[in-house]
This record gives C-alpha cells, sequence and structure tokens, in this order.
C-alpha cells in the first residue's frame, strides 16, 4: 500500500486479526525464557534481517552479543506489540 492509498475497514480488520494472533503467540511463550535468538524475534515480529537491525541501530532494542550471536531481552520485544 502506497501513500495514495487509502485503508478500508476490511484491511484494518485484517491488520487487527493479525495484531492479535501476534500477542497470543508472546502469551503462550514460556515464562522462564527471558531471552531470544534473533530468528525467533524475527518470526515473532515478522520481520526481516534489514528491520531487526535498523531497531538495534536505532536504539528501539538493546540485544547483547555473546559470541557472535545477539539475545534479546523478551520483555523489549514484548513492548513492541500494542
Amino acid at each position: 500500500m502506497n501513500i495514495t492509498e487509502i485503508a478500508t475497514k476490511r484491511d484494518i480488520e485484517i491488520l487487527l486479526k493479525e495484531i492479535r494472533e501476534l500477542k497470543v503467540s508472546f502469551e503462550t511463550l514460556p515464562d522462564e525464557k527471558q531471552f531470544l535468538r534473533t530468528g525467533e524475534v524475527k518470526k515473532l515480529l515478522g520481520i526481516s534481517n534489514s528491520t531487526i537491525q535498523r531497531l538495534r541501530i536505532n536504539g528501539v532494542i538493546t540485544p547483547s552479543k555473546i559470541g557472535g550471536t545477539w539475545y534479546y531481552k523478551l520483555s523489549e520485544i514484548k513492548k513492541l506489540i500494542p
């Protein structure tokens, strides 16, 4: 969708459904899991490598890098979902 297009009621309903499904996927994560790897974050948020990199660069998320692997706080990632 580009800037000249208007979102229809159906578009918004689909978006809300996807957001609700994403929230459910967060709620069903085991409580003991406090950190996620990059692939898990990308899958949960439905984002690409470049998007997760942009979130890191812009300071939206502050992961830790251990031995070449990025780890993200689950609590931080949950805040990205409305």
